[in-house]
């Protein structure tokens, strides 16, 4: 029930203009912050371990802008998912050689940030480019979510995905 719940909010968010979509997103994430405890925790251990060198208020502020982040991008999956492609292509800008895929006689690989940008990259090469694409994505626990996932991840009908085992392998 709750996943259902979520997804609509992702569809009735997603008719808003990007800049409310934004704002909205970056007060979810400052709230996820102050609720989800043990997600804040691992974040600080992370930066902890990465960045010694840094000061413990400066790994919390770095924490706290990747929260912010992480919220507007857990909202905008909504546009990704279910805007429209034209909407998609007025608001994705893509810089570099995106059609190099379509000139090369052997394929190409993409290698896209993961995380928090992995949605926006695959639907940024789905949409401007001709050639199919194929990813390996991690199955959600949630069988709804996971419907949601796969389905805003491949309606543009020129893709397809693996799910990964437990050791990061495709499953074919």
């Amino acid at each position: 029930m709750g996943a259902r719940i979520l997804l609509a909010f992702l569809w009735i968010f997603q008719w808003l203009p990007l800049g409310v979509q934004a704002a909205l997103g970056s007060a979810f994430g400052r709230l996820g912050w102050h609720v989800v405890r043990s997600r804040r925790r691992v974040a600080l251990r992370n930066l902890e371990l990465c960045f010694p060198e840094l000061t413990a208020a400066a790994r919390e502020r770095l924490a706290r802008e990747h929260f912010r982040w992480l919220g507007r991008s857990l909202l905008e999956r909504g546009l990704l998912w279910y805007a429209s492609a034209e909407r998609l292509r007025r608001l994705i800008h893509v810089e570099g050689e995106l059609h190099l895929a379509e000139r090369s006689e052997k394929p190409v690989m993409w290698l896209v940030p993961h995380f928090m940008a992995l949605d926006v990259a695959g639907a940024s090469v789905l949409l401007f480019q001709k050639r199919k694409g194929i990813s390996i994505y991690q199955r959600q626990s949630d069988a709804v979510l996971d419907r949601a996932l796969r389905r805003g991840r491949l309606r543009f009908g020129n893709a397809e995905i693996f799910e990964r085992d437990d050791a990061g392998r495709a499953l074919v």
